[in-house]
């Protein structure tokens, strides 16, 4: 059984794998499973999730870091920190605050 899910499943397995073999965990082919099927279950249990490019989800977790240690004073720092500009994280920031907001 050769299906989409399957052949997305097997290259899963394959990235964990290849990161914790590099991390030095021995069986790492078994517990690219284990944790691959672990995570499937608990974070999309039997749904249908679209998930976008690498560069897609790396830009939506710099934002919500950006978010976290926002405290209202250090726009520059976080400029610096992510290397974006003051204005993006004012724009960033507004947004959020009215999305909690609203």
């Amino acid at each position: 059984m050769n299906t989409k899910w399957s052949e997305k499943l097997i290259s899963l397995i394959e990235v964990l794998e290849e990161q914790l073999a590099a991390l030095g965990v021995s069986d790492a082919r078994s517990s690219a499973q284990r944790v691959a099927v672990e995570v499937l279950d608990r974070a999309i249990g039997g749904d249908g999730c679209y998930m976008p490019r690498s560069s897609k989800i790396k830009a939506f977790l710099r934002d919500e870091s950006i978010w976290t240690e926002f405290n209202g004073y250090n726009k520059e720092a976080l400029a610096r920190k992510y290397d974006v500009s003051v204005r993006y994280i004012e724009i960033l920031t507004a947004k959020r605050t009215r999305n909690n907001l609203g």
